[in-house]
This record gives C-alpha cells, sequence and structure tokens, in this order.
C-alpha cells in the first residue's frame, strides 16, 4: 500500500520491517528506500507534509506519531 501524509506537517513512523525498507516520495514516482540496506528490524523515520510513504512487508508493529 502507499500512503501520503495528509496532516499539513511531518509525522514520525516507528515500525518493525522484515527485511524491507520504507520508501518515501515526495511526487509519487521517485522513490527512496530507508534504511538504504534492506535489513530487518527496528524503523524509525519522519514523514515530510504531503509525502508519500510505503513498505512491502510490515512486521507487527506499525505506528504512526501524528
Amino acid at each position: 500500500f502507499t500512503y501520503k501524509n495528509e496532516t499539513g506537517r511531518s509525522i514520525q513512523i516507528s515500525c518493525y520491517v522484515n527485511t524491507v525498507s520504507i520508501q518515501t516520495s515526495q511526487d509519487g514516482i521517485n522513490w527512496v528506500s530507508h534504511p538504504a540496506a534492506s535489513t530487518a528490524g527496528e524503523c524509525e523515520i519522519i514523514i515530510p507534509a504531503g509525502y508519500f510513504y510505503k513498505t512491502a512487508n510490515v512486521g507487527p508493529i506499525w505506528l504512526e506519531l501524528k
């Protein structure tokens, strides 16, 4: 799934990813992976207002702090 931060301010994503990174995009076309290396583990990332974000395989924990 692809999501868009439409809150009007930055949000924080805290999650556990299973060997797949979270990706962000300003335009929904060009994506950047966080972390750059795809490894399992905890992930925390700030998503700027208006940005898109997605991941292919999330573990049991996914929190959006708005």
